[in-house]
């Protein structure tokens, strides 16, 4: 795509670190080979994903999506619908002490302070940080073109090697944090 396009009346970096978001990450029907068949498929399947924001409930969004879909069934087609797992929003406020000591470690490591932003992403990290009751802290070291999850996904060393570098400053930053 070599458009930007999205949610009226929100920018380009609110769109992609602070909306909700709902992606179609696999379709599967009809012939896919090469050449041509006339066939109507009888069986199709759409994957879809959906990242949360703060404030949004995983069961929740599935039942709205789910509802959305079955409204949208034409008669005499039939609708499955399996759910392959769900993760909470997480979201570590940025002024928490916690967040400043590694923000300390990354200026150490790399010689001036990070940008932060907002990540959309799967994991633990909501039930870790509830159940704890602490903030999640991620040290990230990709690089935007890093093309993370795709077939060609790349580590730049440096940036590796600093990330260890910057994990034990933060250590060292923690704990002054927690004296």
């Amino acid at each position: 795509m070599r458009t930007l396009t999205g949610e009226a009346g929100r920018s380009t970096l609110e769109r992609i670190w602070t909306r909700p978001t709902a992606e179609v990450t696999g379709i599967l029907a009809g012939h896919a080979a090469e050449g041509v068949k006339t066939v109507v498929p009888a069986t199709a399947r759409l994957k879809l994903t959906f990242r949360l924001v703060p404030d949004q409930d995983p069961d929740d969004v599935a039942a709205l999506a789910e509802r959305w879909l079955r409204d949208r069934v034409p008669d005499g087609a039939e609708l499955r619908i399996e759910r392959l797992g769900a993760v909470g929003p997480a979201l570590t406020p940025v002024d928490h002490p916690a967040v400043g000591a590694a923000a300390r470690a990354i200026e150490r490591v790399w010689g001036r302070a990070p940008v932060f932003t907002r990540e959309g992403g799967s994991g633990p990290e909501e039930a870790l940080g509830r159940i704890l009751d602490r903030p999640v802290l991620y040290l990230g070291v990709g690089l935007p073109d890093d093309r993370t999850h795709a077939p060609d996904e790349r580590v730049v060393l440096d940036q590796l090697w600093r990330g260890l570098l910057a994990t034990g400053e933060l250590w060292s930053e923690i704990a002054e944090v927690l004296r």
